[in-house]
């Protein structure tokens, strides 16, 4: 589903979340009200993480991760991040499902953000802020243009399928050695491009 309602809104958040301190955000995208009619709202404070959590993190349940899985990605810089779901997407264990809670955004060639569907708000992590609820169309325009719904994975299975992950990249290339090539070329090469 392609979402291009609200672009002036969209415009706007992407000032608000790629140029402010995350302290800031609630009391701006308040005052944006004056000026675009939107639903979005604050719901929690940022975790007491080092590294905090990103939107796929939250989206897949993966934001309280065992320590040993933490200590392991962090050491060899393979976060729960885009790369992570185009390999979920490509190996099939995301199913699609127009009534599913699992929202990914997408801006070509890759997901560009997540959330979950709460009846007809979406409720999602910015960036290293908050999470907001806020309407399918109501995120920073950086977060794509494009969204699709999939069915959300049972409980634990995100996790196995990151420790999976995370396992047969650092096998395949040595926990330690440097890679030339990005994470998303690691995890999935040069194979499809994704744009629902």
């Amino acid at each position: 589903m392609d979402i291009f309602q609200n672009n002036a809104l969209r415009r706007a958040l992407d000032g608000v979340t790629g140029h402010l301190l995350t302290h800031e955000h609630a009391c701006i995208i308040e005052g944006l009200k004056a000026i675009y009619s939107h639903t979005i709202a604050p719901l929690e404070d940022p975790p007491d993480q080092p590294n905090g959590y990103n939107c796929y993190m939250y989206a897949l349940g993966l934001h309280r991760l065992p320590d040993d899985l933490v200590d392991l990605a962090l050491n060899a810089d393979l976060s729960p991040d885009s790369a992570f779901v185009v390999h979920l997407l490509v190996s099939g264990a995301l199913e699609p499902d127009d009534e599913g809670d699992l929202v990914i955004y997408f801006g070509p060639p890759m997901p560009k953000h997540a959330g979950l569907r709460h009846g007809r708000a979406v409720i999602s992590k910015w960036g290293t802020g908050r999470l907001w609820s806020h309407g399918l169309d109501e995120v920073p325009l950086a977060y794509g243009f494009r969204v699709q719904f999939f069915k959300r994975l049972p409980d634990g299975t995100a996790e196995s399928l990151y420790r999976n992950y995370v396992e047969r990249l650092l096998g395949s290339q040595g926990a330690t050695s440097a890679h030339p090539h990005s994470r998303a070329e690691r995890s999935i090469g040069p194979g499809p491009t994704l744009f629902p």
